[in-house]
């Protein structure tokens, strides 16, 4: 907050500046001593209320080839209220994240038994990282089909589409040593035979953009990243037996590797297992 009030003070002198006659933009001191009082404090010697400040005698101090006139005054003023604005909306936005993690409160092992009463949590916390870690590494090697039964469609399709691009571009997305360091349980909806389970995962990797002769093109391969993720799994919870293909309406016939081979779609069959279903990054 304290660079956001100084960047603006900073801004604020330059837009004053501006507006001054040119015999007052070419003084060598730069800014005014009665500005630069050595503290960014707005309640300090150089603050609204102080000797310095707008209804002080400094202003009339200017002889009258530097006075302000009326519409350079309202010029400061417009352009000091779109500053604050500007500022006020990062500041919030930032305040924001930090808030909208908090509000993710953790479910007790009692919440949580209450809606599923033979869940093991903390074999289902390691099957979350433990999938998000296969996940993230099929895709850094281009190899969905591996982690296919892990996935929903929507997400392999999206991920599918997002790689394509990579190859046009020839670049690759490296992910490596990534590392667990927390996750539990936000959420649980039961919705018939479907168990859906929302919760928070936090990881450290790293994560940059590499082209085919493996320069680096996006980020760092130097630096770790920090991530935490707002991630849903959902399972069946009877396994059932699909007579149709859900894409082209035939009689289904899938093969080992559970390809459609009519229209030769990929189908999940419904496996009890969980399967992420959405993936949202809230912090970084």
């Amino acid at each position: 907050m304290k660079k956001f009030v100084l960047t603006l003070s900073i801004i604020f002198l330059l837009c004053i500046g501006a507006v001054f006659k040119p015999n007052l933009i070419k003084a060598d001191s730069g800014f005014d001593s009665s500005w630069d009082s050595g503290s960014s404090d707005w309640g300090s010697s150089s603050d609204w209320g102080s000797s310095s400040d707008w209804g002080s005698s400094s202003w009339d101090s200017y002889d009258s080839d530097g006075d302000l006139d009326g519409s350079s005054i309202f010029v400061i003023i417009i352009i000091t209220i779109i500053i604050i604005v500007i500022v006020s909306i990062i500041c919030s936005k930032k305040e924001g994240k930090s808030t909208e993690i908090e509000s993710y409160s953790k479910l007790s092992d009692e919440e949580i038994h209450e809606y599923i009463n033979d869940l093991d949590i903390e074999a289902f916390n390691n099957t979350v990282f433990n999938n998000y870690k296969q996940i993230q590494e099929a895709w850094m090697n281009f190899d969905l089909d591996s982690i296919r039964n892990l996935v929903s469609d929507e997400i392999y399709n999206m991920y599918s589409m997002q790689l394509n691009t990579l190859k046009v571009k020839s670049q690759k997305n490296i992910m490596s040593d990534i590392t667990y360091i927390n996750n539990y349980i936000t959420d649980i909806n039961i919705d018939n035979n479907t168990q859906t389970i929302e919760t928070i995962l936090k990881v450290s990797c790293f994560d940059y953009l590499v082209d085919d002769k493996n320069n680096v093109v996006r980020g760092n391969k130097n630096i770790k990243m920090h991530y935490t993720y707002k991630l849903t799994f959902t399972r069946k919870v009877e396994k059932q037996n699909l007579k149709h293909c859900p894409n082209c309406g035939a009689e289904l016939s899938i093969n080992s590797s559970g390809i459609c081979n009519y229209c030769k779609s990929t189908i999940i069959n419904n496996e009890t297992n969980w399967i992420m279903t959405k993936k949202e990054m809230i912090k970084q």
